[in-house]
């Protein structure tokens, strides 16, 4: 069931409505404006930010460069796609895995310059889990040490 909104604006000042009422902020000066024109792009962003216009600014900028950015993006994952079906399949048909794993190599470089506490993170995991192995198979040798046990082949 479609329902119909209506908005109605009054004017409760007095003066019977006399006045642009839809104009929600005040328009500039002239001297605002020339002033911006002449003055210089760092003077222009540390006056907006003094008026409190920085998020905003920081938005329009964003706004601006977020369409090149998504080129940029795209391109490189159609390049990486590319690449990696290109040397998968060159490592299929030829047994040559060399490019694949120089490929896969400077990819894994790049995600840890980029994400470094992750990095760190996988790190310190793999760390953790060669120590417990490494405990694992001391404690085995100290249980069987050099006893007949440890050379017996048990099963078939």
């Amino acid at each position: 069931m479609a329902q119909d909104y209506h908005i109605y604006i009054h004017d409760n000042s007095g003066n019977g409505g006399t006045g642009n009422k839809t104009t929600p902020f005040s328009v500039k000066s002239e001297q605002d404006s020339s002033f911006s024109k002449t003055a210089g792009t760092a003077f222009n962003i540390a006056k907006g930010i003094a008026k409190g216009n920085g998020v905003n600014m920081g938005v329009s900028a964003l706004a601006k460069v977020v369409p090149w950015v998504a080129v940029a993006v795209a391109t490189v994952k159609i390049a990486d796609k590319v690449l990696t079906t290109g040397y998968a399949h060159q490592e299929e048909y030829t047994g040559n895995f060399r490019n694949n794993v120089n490929y896969n190599n400077i990819k894994t470089q790049i995600h840890n310059t980029f994400h470094p506490i992750q990095t760190w993170l996988s790190v310190k995991h793999q760390e953790a889990q060669f120590r417990k192995a490494n405990r694992a198979i001391e404690q085995q040798n100290r249980l069987v040490g050099n006893s007949i046990l440890k050379d017996m082949n048990i099963g078939v």
